[in-house]
This record gives C-alpha cells, sequence and structure tokens, in this order.
C-alpha cells in the first residue's frame, strides 16, 4: 500500500547534515521526472580520487492511496531526511534546502575521496515527512506524520552509489597541517597508493613523504613508481600575528588607565595584568600609580604576547593607606565594605567616583575612634571606581571594581 508518496533518497538534501559546500538546485531535467540523473547513470567513484556530483530532485506535491477500500488524496505538506546511511567511507553529502516543501525542488551533492573496496553502495534515508490524508466522501482530513526509513515510501527510494576498482596507476592524497600560532610552521604528509617503491619530489626541493617546519605557501610534489607519477598538494597557512597597543587614557592617577587594543590571532582574548595578577576578558587595566605594566595576552588557541607599558601619573595616588582605608570585597557585586581601623576626627565624609570623575555616592558620617561602614551598590553598573574618604586633613582614595 502506497504511503507518502516521497521523493527518491536522493532528496537526502533536506536531512540537517552540516557541511561547507551547498549544491545549486537546477530543475532543467525534473519536467517529467522526479530525480536526475539515476542511480544508474550518476557518475562512478574512483578510489583515491576525489569524487564531486550533484544530483537534482522533485517531491510530489500530492498523490492518491488507498486505505480500507478508500480513496484518500494525500498532500505533502514538507520532508526533512536527517541523515543518510550506507556511503562509502570518506565520501560526505550536503543538500539545499533543509527542508523540501510539497511540489518543491532540491539537490544533494556528494563529495569526497575514498579508499573503499569495489562495489555497490545502497544507501537508506531516514527523516520525517509530514502531509494530510483526506476522503470529501466521509468528511476526513487528518494529519499524517511518518518517522523512520524513508526508502519504502518513494518509487524512487533505493538510490545507490558505485565504487569502481582502482584506476591503473599511481595515486597520492596530500594532507597538510598549518599551525595555531603565528610563530608555528606547518607540516605536509604525502599517502601513495597503486605502486610499490615509491619517490617523492617537492616542490620545496624536499624527497621525503613527509614534510616539515612549513611557512605560509602551496606544496606540490610528484611521486613516482617505476614510469608511473602522480601529483598532488596542500596549502598551508599561518595566522596574523597578535598584536597590542597599550595606550594610556588621562594622566591624573585618580582617572587614568591603560587600555589594550589587539589584533591577530584568534579571538577571545584573556589579559594577565602584572599589577592585578589575575586572568580575566578586561583590556583595560586601571593602575593609579606611576609603574611598569605588562600584559601577557592569549587568544582562543593558547598563542601568547607579552607586551609592556610605563605608566606615568600625576595628582594623588592611590593614597588610602595614609589612614588605612580598606575596601572589601573586590571586586563587589552588591555590598562594599569601608573600614577605616583609626580616624583623627568625628565627621567622616565618604564619596564614590566612576571613571567619568561624576560623584555617585556621597554622604557625611560622624563617628569616633573607628570607622565602619557598609554601602549599596547593587544599581551601580559594573566597571571601575573610586572611594574617597575625608577625616579632617587627611584624604584617602582607593579604586574598587563592581563585578557580577
Amino acid at each position: 500500500m502506497k504511503k507518502l508518496n516521497l521523493l527518491a533518497l536522493v532528496l537526502v538534501c533536506f536531512a540537517a547534515s552540516l557541511s561547507a559546500q551547498t549544491c545549486t538546485i537546477d530543475t532543467t531535467h525534473l519536467a517529467s521526472v522526479y530525480v536526475y540523473p539515476p542511480a544508474d547513470s550518476l557518475q562512478h567513484i574512483t578510489p583515491a580520487v576525489y569524487y564531486d556530483q550533484t544530483v537534482q530532485g522533485k517531491i510530489k506535491s500530492s498523490f492518491d492511496t488507498t486505505i480500507v477500500a478508500f480513496t484518500f488524496v494525500v498532500t505533502v505538506d514538507s520532508v526533512n531526511m536527517d541523515s543518510i546511511q550506507g556511503l562509502p567511507t570518506g565520501i560526505s553529502w550536503s543538500r539545499n534546502p533543509v527542508v523540501l516543501k510539497g511540489g518543491g525542488f532540491g539537490c544533494v551533492e556528494f563529495y569526497g575521496t575514498t579508499t573503499a573496496p569495489a562495489g555497490q553502495y545502497p544507501l537508506t534515508a531516514y527523516g520525517t515527512a509530514w502531509g494530510h490524508a483526506s476522503n470529501s466522501t466521509l468528511g476526513i482530513d487528518t494529519p499524517v506524520t511518518y518517522k523512520g526509513n524513508l526508502n519504502n515510501f518513494s518509487p524512487f527510494g533505493g538510490y545507490y552509489l558505485v565504487v569502481d576498482s582502482a584506476a591503473p596507476g599511481v595515486h597520492v592524497v596530500v594532507t597538510g597541517t598549518s599551525p595555531l600560532c603565528s610563530t608555528g610552521t606547518g607540516s605536509a604528509s604525502a599517502t601513495a597508493t597503486g605502486g610499490t617503491i615509491y619517490t617523492y619530489s617537492w616542490s620545496n626541493g624536499a624527497t621525503t613523504d613527509t614534510i616539515t617546519d612549513l611557512t605560509a605557501n602551496t606544496y606540490t610534489v610528484t611521486v613516482t613508481s617505476g614510469n608511473l607519477t602522480a601529483t598532488g598538494s596542500a596549502t598551508i597557512t599561518i595566522p596574523a600575528a597578535i598584536v597590542a597597543n597599550l595606550t594610556q587614557q588621562h594622566t591624573n592617577c585618580d582617572t587614568a588607565y591603560i587600555t589594550a587594543t589587539v589584533t591577530g590571532g584568534t579571538q577571545p582574548y584573556t589579559y594577565f595584568w602584572s599589577n592585578r595578577g589575575a586572568l580575566d576578558d578586561a583590556n583595560t587595566d586601571y593602575v593609579l600609580q606611576d609603574s611598569t605594566v605588562y600584559v601577557t595576552i592569549t587568544d582562543a588557541n593558547s598563542c601568547q604576547l607579552v607586551d609592556t607599558s610605563t605608566f606615568i601619573c600625576t595628582g594623588i595616588a592611590n593614597d588610602g593607606q595614609m589612614i588605612g582605608l580598606q575596601l572589601y570585597p573586590d571586586p563587589a557585586s552588591t555590598v562594599l565594605h569601608i573600614n577605616v581601623p583609626q580616624i583623627s576626627s568625628a565627621t567622616v565624609q565618604i564619596k564614590i567616583y566612576d571613571l567619568t570623575g561624576q560623584v555617585v555616592f556621597s554622604k557625611t558620617q560622624n563617628t569616633t575612634g573607628a570607622l565602619t561602614t557598609d554601602i549599596d551598590v547593587h544599581s551601580y553598573a559594573p566597571g571601575a571606581y573610586f572611594v574617597e574618604v575625608t577625616n579632617g586633613t587627611l584624604t584617602g582614595r582607593q579604586k574598587f571594581v563592581i563585578e557580577r
């Protein structure tokens, strides 16, 4: 009994296969057929030779089927081929589009290099088909969903690929490996078949099957066995070097900071600032005093650059130690604790500045002996801030960070 009359296995083009290659839909030959070319006309695969063939397909928009002596019209809404099994080793496939609508067109591309034995390789597609079955006499119009092997539900099922016997002569497959970092080098290896004793002649003068310490270039090898030869090539690419530009912003110690502008390598980057002593993803460092700053920049491939900058600022620096100013936790998220173990007068003024110099918090507190107070910072945006505590003639300033 005919069920959903789906397109041939070649409509695996609607599977969820991820591939960098995408075939181009061409409906030229699909006016009166549902698959082109048919399996028995598709070009065969030659072992160790790159294969790339596209198959076009069309699905019916509707068809009749008989269920318990009643004729139903099945309308095909869409078909999604999730996977395909039976491909020769080394042969991949891609599709366009992902989901085929009823009456629509699609294509599948078979590509790759195989060393599989000669023979016919039947293909089996799996997926889901959606449609509606209706009979106006019975007043029935019901959704139909099928999941599983889709080959049995199309007269064009049973698609296959053919691998021929290895072609006479020598064949070579060249594999190149590029470095992850700009300071690295690449390598290339040639794997030869079809001969007995092989000699190798590379474009850089090497005579071994594997070459190393390669810079960015395309390397071609000629393999010889007796009077038979084959050529192949591989391209080596070198990533751009990590480059950092360290720039000081502002000159006042209370607001100055260093920014690292990074190019090259592979994003994202992480930063280890020498005066901070912690690894994070912040490309800005708040120094608050004259010093030489070192930063280690690491990219996604663990490639590193160490850069340095001399930081010079003017004005009052991080002088919280003048009155024993202590801030914790740092970084803070909801509450900042301020402690001054000894004060000289009863009145203490507390201010918090952001990096633009704007006062975001201010209060005056009367206390004796020592200052201990908590400030609610949960509503402040993440970033760097400065606390200024004034007690008589003494002023302490200290940076802290809000993180969430």
